[in-house]
């Protein structure tokens, strides 16, 4: 899954203090949640940024419990 991260999020998105901005562009994938979820956290690994639940319940909200 390592490309897609790539393939996805324009490059100018692949820094860590662009983490907020991340997950705005995220929000507005049409994709399912799970999917949203594996994106962010391929591209914290990526760009060695720190994976918190904050983050992803600011991706996801309610629905990070289902995921």
């Amino acid at each position: 899954m390592g490309a897609a991260i790539f393939a996805i999020v324009p490059g100018e998105l692949l820094k860590p203090e662009r983490k907020d901005d991340l997950i705005a562009f995220l929000k507005n994938i049409p994709a399912p949640p799970r999917r949203l979820k594996e994106l962010y956290i391929e591209w914290c690994k990526v760009v060695g940024a720190a994976l918190t639940r904050e983050d992803l319940e600011k991706l996801l909200g309610p629905l990070l419990r289902y995921v």
